[in-house]
C-alpha cells in the first residue's frame, strides 16, 4: 500500500490483497473512503500518526511499525505488522510512505491466548512446577510456587524438588515418580509437605503427570496447599471422637440401667414365686379352722369355736398383709415393702404359727411339738417377715 504523507494518510494505490485486510480493493472505494486513518483502530490510531512524523522528521528511508489493527467491512479489525519504506522529494522531504502489510491476526490471538494461559498459570492458587524427569531438578516455576516457599523464580529454578520436600529425599521422590515415567499411570496423586524458607512446613496434595515428549523428558508437577483442609479433617476427627465418647458413656449407662431393670425383675419374680407359696399357707389355714369349726359346731365348747374364729380371723388377716404387699409390688412402689425390724418374741411367733397349722397337721398325724427355753427369746424382725419364713 501507498500513502501519500498528509494527514489524512490518503491511500495513492494498493495491491489487490488488501481486501483481507478491509473489505474491499481500491478500485471499490470511493474517494472520501481513501483516508487510511479511517481503517485505523482508535487505540492504534495515534501511535502510527507518531510513528510517521518521526519517520518524517528523521527522513528515515526503511522502518517498522508496532502492529495495529485494520478495520474490516465486516465490521471486525484484522492485526496487521507493517514494514515501511519511504519516498522523498528533491529537498529531501518525506511524501509517501510505501507499506509492506502482513495479516498476523491469527498468530497475534494465538499470541493472546498463550499468554493468558500464562497469566492463569503464573497467578492460580496452585504450584506449578516443570522439572527433569531424570533429577528433579526445577526447570520452571509458577509466581504462586515462588510466594508459598518464600522464594524468587531466580533462586528457585536449577534448584531440586526435593530441597523443599523435608520429609522425602530425591531418591525417594524419584522412586513414587517412576509409575508415571514406566506408563503404568498417567498422573500420580499423593500428599507430601513442603517447606518454606523461614523453615516452617505445610501439607500439599501433589498431582504429577510425565511428558516424555519433551526434551528433555520433564514431570509437571502441581501442588496445592492442603492445611485448611487437614485442619478440618482433624476437627472433625476430634468432634467424632468426642461423639463416640458421648456414645460409650452412653451407651454404659444404658447398659448398667438395664442390668438394674433385669436385676429388680429378677427379684420381683422371685418374690412372686415366695409369694405364690406364702398365699396358701393362710388360706390352707383359714379353710381348715373353717371346715373344723363347721364340723364340730354342735360338740365343741364354746372355748373351742371362739379358737377356731381367731385363727381365721388371724389367717385372715396374715393373708390381707400378703396380698397388700403383693398389690404394693405391682405398684413398683417397693419402698412401701421396707418395713422397720423390731424386737419380735420368737415364742410368740412360734407359737401362732403351731396354732396355723395344727389342724392340717393332725389332719396328716403330724405331730407337732415347741421346744424352746422358757427365758424370754426375741430376735430383730418383723412380725410378718418372721412368720413367713416359718
Amino acid at each position: 500500500i501507498t500513502l501519500e504523507n498528509t494527514p489524512q494518510l490518503e491511500i495513492v494505490k494498493a495491491s489487490p490483497n488488501i481486501v483481507k485486510l478491509i473489505g474491499s480493493d481500491l478500485s471499490g472505494l470511493p474517494n472520501q473512503s481513501r483516508n487510511f486513518i479511517q481503517y485505523l483502530h482508535p487505540d492504534d490510531l495515534q501511535n502510527y500518526l507518531q510513528e510517521s512524523s518521526q519517520a518524517s522528521i528523521e527522513k528515515l528511508t526503511s522502518f517498522s511499525r508496532k502492529p495495529y489493527r485494520l478495520k474490516h467491512s465486516a465490521d471486525i479489525y484484522r492485526w496487521v505488522r507493517e514494514v515501511s519504506s519511504t519516498k522523498t522529494d528533491y529537498r529531501g522531504n518525506v511524501t509517501h510512505f510505501n507499506g509492506y502489510l502482513i495479516d498476523i491476526t491469527e498468530q497475534f490471538q494465538a499470541g493472546q491466548k498463550i499468554n493468558r494461559f500464562a497469566r492463569i498459570v503464573s497467578q492460580t492458587v496452585e504450584e506449578i512446577y516443570v522439572v527433569d524427569a531424570a533429577n528433579l531438578t526445577i526447570l520452571e516455576a509458577n509466581e504462586r510456587a515462588c510466594i508459598n516457599l518464600q522464594t524468587s523464580t531466580e533462586k528457585l529454578v536449577s534448584k531440586s524438588l526435593s530441597d523443599h520436600c523435608p520429609e522425602t529425599t530425591t531418591s525417594q521422590l524419584l522412586q513414587q515418580l517412576d509409575s508415571i515415567k514406566t506408563g503404568q499411570s498417567e498422573t500420580l496423586v499423593f500428599e507430601n509437605t513442603h517447606s518454606r524458607t523461614d523453615g516452617t512446613t505445610y501439607p500439599v496434595e501433589v498431582h504429577a503427570h510425565y511428558l516424555g515428549s519433551e526434551e528433555p523428558p520433564v514431570i509437571v508437577v502441581i501442588a496445592l496447599d492442603i492445611t485448611e483442609r487437614k485442619q478440618a479433617e482433624l476437627e472433625l476427627k476430634r468432634h467424632r471422637d468426642h461423639l463416640q465418647e458421648m456414645v460409650d458413656e452412653q451407651t454404659h449407662d444404658l447398659i448398667l440401667a438395664k442390668e438394674q431393670a433385669e436385676k429388680a425383675n429378677r427379684a420381683k419374680s422371685e418374690f412372686l414365686a415366695n409369694m405364690t407359696h406364702e398365699l396358701r399357707t393362710p388360706m390352707h389355714a383359714v379353710l381348715s379352722f373353717a371346715e373344723l369349726g363347721g364340723a364340730r359346731s354342735g360338740t365343741a365348747s364354746a372355748d373351742k369355736i371362739s379358737n377356731y374364729f381367731s385363727q381365721i380371723h388371724n389367717s385372715g388377716k396374715h393373708l390381707l398383709d400378703l396380698i397388700n404387699d403383693l398389690l404394693v409390688l405391682a405398684a413398683s412402689k417397693t419402698s412401701a415393702l421396707q418395713e422397720s425390724p423390731v424386737r419380735t418374741p420368737l415364742r410368740a411367733a412360734l407359737l401362732l404359727v403351731i396354732d396355723r397349722l395344727k389342724h392340717p397337721a393332725d389332719e396328716k398325724h403330724i405331730e407337732m411339738k415347741l421346744d424352746i427355753p422358757h427365758e424370754a427369746v426375741s430376735v430383730l424382725a418383723t412380725e410378718n417377715g418372721l412368720v413367713r419364713i416359718f
